[in-house]
Parts: C-alpha cells; structure tokens; sequence
C-alpha cells in the first residue's frame, strides 16, 4: 500500500507516525496504490490504483502486469493476460464497446476499447507490439462520471453517402 502525492514525488504508507498517508488518503490528490500478493489475485488483477482528487475518487484501475524479467517484447507479454479472454468477459456482461482508439506509444500500440454508462466509463487497455501477433490486456480504468477522460476520444466516422 502506498499513496503517491500528486505533483511532489513524495509517497507515503500506512502506519507512519506522521499520519500522512492516512490524510491523503482522505483529503489528497494523488493515487493510492495496492499490489497484491500473488495468493490474493483474482481475474488476473495484480495491482489496483485509485487517483483521488481532493479525497475523491476520480479513477479505479485494475493492473494486469505479474513479474517477470526482460525488456524484449515477448517477454514482456508473457507478463499480461491475452486480451480476447478479458475483452470476453467484459463483453458478456457489458455488450460490445462502444468506442475503439488505437495510439502507438514507441513501439506498442494501445488498443483501447470503451464502454460508458451512468456509472461512468470503462476503458480496456491492450497492447500489441509492432511487427508482433500478441494482443496482451494490460489495464482496465474505471473513471467517476464526469472526469475528464485518460483516453481521446474516438475520432468521428465518416458520414455515410446516400445512394
């Protein structure tokens, strides 16, 4: 557990005597981060991360990302789930997304689906490496209703031509 102040690169934990972690916890801007042992994972979730504004939260992002060595792409993506199982899943229970944004960040290509609802929005985000076939689910992001989105929007399709 860790709580990670926005915009100072201090980081608190709990138990400190100064109390920090638990008042920024309550009233701070920032994440709050949890790394779960591997005995407590469920559906491939790793680590979960709240970013909190002002003591509320804005986003709930379950990582996928379990430990490994290597920087080379394949072995990296034997540190992540294959994409088409959670993208299943979340499909069964939400129906099909209703946006898809690609962005290459170097050389890794996030491929992220988007479902919205009252609720707020959901973002899956998998990544591929190019010039590579695996598709790898690295995180899903959950963001309150009304926060400013981590992901673009989806650029407007074409109007369709009459005939």
């Amino acid at each position: 557990h860790e709580f990670w102040q926005h915009g100072t690169g201090s980081i608190a934990v709990p138990g400190e005597e100064d109390g920090r972690f638990e008042q920024w916890l309550e009233t701070g801007d920032g994440r709050y981060v949890i790394q779960l042992a591997p005995d407590d994972t469920r559906a491939e979730v790793t680590n979960i991360s709240l970013s909190l504004r002002s003591g509320l939260l804005q986003r709930l992002t379950l990582g996928f990302q379990r430990g490994g060595q290597g920087i080379k792409p394949d072995m990296i993506e034997r540190r992540f789930p294959g994409c088409r199982g959670v993208l299943d899943a979340l499909v069964a229970r939400y129906g099909q997304p209703q946006a898809f944004v690609s962005e290459m960040e170097d050389n890794l290509e996030h491929r992220v689906r988007s479902w919205r609802g009252p609720e707020g929005t959901l973002h899956l985000d998998c990544g591929r490496f190019t010039g590579r076939t695996a598709i790898f689910a690295m995180d899903i992001e959950i963001e309150a209703p009304g926060t400013p989105s981590a992901w673009p929007e989806p650029a407007p399709k074409p109007a369709r031509k009459k005939r």
